[in-house]
């Protein structure tokens, strides 16, 4: 989201740029490092939805927009305004504005390079042509500090919008915001599609983090369905996080899909001693594909990242993790770290897994991290002589596996208390 110099700009002129500069982003694909290895006919799907031919001249428009709803539980607030309006309201105007402060502070130092194409149509289609924008905000009263607040969001989506549900394309905008010494913990569930979109449809989900100063940031994202029950439709998720001085966020992302996902996530860490740590469980069911592209751009000194992704591969799946830590002059003293691995259940089953570090600052301590393992076969043994079945034995180890990075998610880590 680009600063505009115009503040009094209304909400439909700035939509309108937005539309019109939609036009002139890259489309989705080579040189970008993740998106190049999304399945093409998934790239496709979301794509053909998105363009259209309007009065003989090519715009980006979507064709048939289907109908989403954000609900929520506990504590927090949820405001909801139609996007053509929300410059305009007091509240979310407010967010808004300082995404965009966020968001030009952040491309004035960041790092680019050719192979690294941050935004694309697809990244950008929420804020141009969503119907709707949510704001979830998180704020302590006073004489309260220290006490956690709680939030369970779901996403609902509705593609009877259109004449063709199958032919439908969901656009679900979220704005959450953590307000100055608050702490909070937020879930938020995406049901499986559960064949409401079929293969013609498909959704583009994007979430922005606004985590103010001392704030800490609890979030659990969790999308769990099957082919079985029609969950082939291509997702997108697209997380973009702006960290102010003293922050913290801890993520926990757990998906376990049919069809082609792909979860893109940039993280910018602009505050003094920021820290953020993110850990997630993918696995791809079926013939399916689930693709994670994730950067951390940490700003300021004495920040701090902790990476870590898993997948559990079977069957004639893919999985692919692009991971990117970035940290350029000037932020001494500050850590990085980041692992992929992943546990191959089947010999057709493929992975792509690609760490990398772009440091300029030299006072940091960095560090990556790729494996690739099978169940051992002294660890099959020992359970098969033990009257454990091959089958038992291996999804035993399996769900090891998964534990292990379960337990470091914010939900796990509580349950345990």
């Amino acid at each position: 989201m680009k600063s505009d110099t115009k503040q009094d700009m209304k909400s439909t002129d700035y939509r309108r740029k937005l539309r019109e500069r939609l036009q002139s982003l890259p489309q989705v694909g080579a040189p970008d490092e993740a998106w190049r290895r999304y399945p093409v006919e998934a790239l496709n799907s979301l794509l053909g939805l998105v363009e259209a031919e309007r009065d003989d001249e090519k715009s980006t428009a979507p064709r048939r927009l289907a109908d989403y709803r954000f609900t929520h539980t506990g504590d927090g607030t949820l405001h909801q305004v139609e996007a053509d309006s929300a410059q305009e309201d007091p509240i979310v105007g407010r967010s808004l504005e300082y995404w965009r402060q966020r968001e030009q502070e952040r491309q004035d130092r960041r790092l680019s390079r050719a192979n690294d194409v941050e935004e694309n149509r697809l990244s950008a289609v929420n804020l141009a042509y969503s119907p709707s924008i949510y704001l979830y905000g998180l704020k302590s009263p006073r004489g309260t500090k220290g006490e956690r607040l709680r939030g369970n969001l779901e996403l609902q989506l509705d593609p009877e919008t259109g004449e063709d549900p199958q032919s439908a394309l969901s656009l679900p905008l979220l704005l959450l915001e953590v307000a100055e010494d608050t702490r909070a913990d937020v879930s938020l569930r995406m049901r499986g599609l559960e064949g409401l979109f079929h293969k013609n449809g498909g959704a583009v989900l994007q979430v922005v983090f606004l985590v103010h100063r001392r704030a800490e940031l609890l979030w659990t994202f969790e999308h769990v369905g099957g082919a079985d029950e029609g969950d082939s439709a291509p997702l997108a998720v697209f997380e973009k996080g702006y960290l102010a001085e003293e922050s913290r966020v801890h993520f926990g992302t757990e998906m376990r899909n049919g069809g082609a996902k792909i979860l893109d996530s940039r993280f910018a860490l602009q505050g003094e001693r920021a820290r953020a740590e993110h850990y997630s469980l993918f696995e791809p069911m079926e013939d399916g594909f689930i693709g994670q592209k994730v950067v951390f751009e940490q700003y300021s000194p004495h920040t701090k990242t902790e990476v870590e992704s898993r997948s559990v591969l079977d069957g004639r799946v893919r999985s692919l993790f692009v991971g990117t830590l970035k940290i350029p002059g000037g932020a001494r003293g500050s850590e990085g770290h980041e692992t992929h691995r992943t546990l191959m259940l089947g010999p057709e089953a493929r992975v792509e897994s690609l760490p990398e570090l772009e440091i300029v600052e030299n006072d940091v301590s960095c560090s990556h991290a790729s494996g690739v393992s099978e169940p051992s076969a002294e660890d099959l043994f020992y359970l098969e002589s033990r009257g454990i079945s091959f089958e038992e034995a291996r999804e035993l180890l399996a769900g090891a596996f998964r534990e292990e990075i379960r337990g470091k998610m914010p939900r796990h880590r509580e349950e345990e208390k």
